[in-house]
Formats: C-alpha cells, sequence, structure tokens
C-alpha cells in the first residue's frame, strides 16, 4: 500500500518529471501521481478537488518547481494560501528546485504548508522524509 494516495508535481522540465515519476513509482510512494508542467493547470485542479471533492481528489503532497513559464511557485503559492481550504485538508507543499538561493529557501518557508525545500533532482532521501 502505498505512502499518499494522492501526490501531485508542478515541474515544466519533462527529465525530472521523468525522474520523479518513476521514483514515485518505484518506491510506491502513491497511489495516484498527478504531473502539471504549470501552475495554473494545478490551481485548476486544487480548485475541483475543492467544489467537487467526490470526482477530484485533494493532493496531500504536492512538489513544487519555483522557476516555471508564465506563473512561477511563487504565484502558484500566493494562490494556494487564498483557497478555501480548512488546515486539515491543505496539502503539504515540498519545494524541488534548481535553485540554491538561500533567499528563496527562507522566502519559501515562510509559508505555512511549506515543509521542506531539495534541490533536484528527487531521491529517495527525500520522499523518506516527506
Amino acid at each position: 500500500m502505498a505512502k499518499y494516495a494522492e501526490v501531485m508535481s508542478i515541474d515544466d522540465d519533462s527529465i525530472t518529471a521523468l525522474i520523479t515519476r518513476k521514483l514515485i513509482a518505484a518506491t510506491q510512494f502513491a497511489d495516484h501521481f498527478l504531473t502539471y508542467s504549470g501552475c495554473k493547470e494545478a490551481l485548476d485542479y486544487i480548485a475541483q478537488s475543492i467544489e467537487k471533492p467526490q470526482e477530484f481528489a485533494m493532493p496531500q503532497i504536492i512538489m513544487l518547481d519555483l522557476n516555471l513559464p508564465v506563473y512561477n511557485g511563487w504565484y502558484f503559492m500566493e494562490h494556494l494560501a487564498k483557497m478555501p481550504l480548512p488546515p486539515e485538508k491543505m496539502p503539504q507543499l515540498y519545494i524541488l528546485s534548481s535553485t540554491k538561493n538561500s533567499e528563496d529557501y527562507y522566502k519559501a518557508m515562510q509559508y505555512p504548508f511549506v515543509k521542506n525545500f531539495f534541490i533536484k533532482p528527487l531521491m529517495k532521501e527525500h520522499l523518506e522524509n516527506m
């Protein structure tokens, strides 16, 4: 049995997305794994999860890249924070980024739903720490 029922990844890098998908499957980390290359589509899915919980499962874990085209990870976090979610339904968010900028780390950790900040690529040790 998987550790989580629903996990989401938001990353525009297809190689990173493939590695993440394979690692999630190999470790049986999630029953269902959703991938999005953009924040808007991921936010739309979460909004549907709020409106129609019987049809769309709320992700328990979200892995988010910060550097995305059009709408970046900061946009995603700002909008997620404004969604009408009770604290117990708020997904745990993990930053998965190639940036080593310490300011990004401190800024991301200001959001109460951000649990940790990992440098790409995703590794088994990261999953063990989630």
